[in-house]
């Protein structure tokens, strides 16, 4: 996954990635979050399930 930065033309970027529960992608998804929020950036989570 990767980052994007805002256009100049005004329109949002937007970054996405998918996590399994209960393996050890949740705790980089946590970092990832802790991340983008200092940066200023929103994070929303949705739970989907199966």
């Amino acid at each position: 996954s990767r980052i994007l930065r805002p256009k100049q033309d005004g329109h949002s970027a937007q970054f996405y990635t998918l996590v399994s529960l209960r393996t050890c992608e949740e705790e980089f998804a946590q970092h990832r979050q802790l991340f983008l929020t200092e940066q200023g950036y929103r994070y929303h989570i949705q739970q989907w399930d199966e």
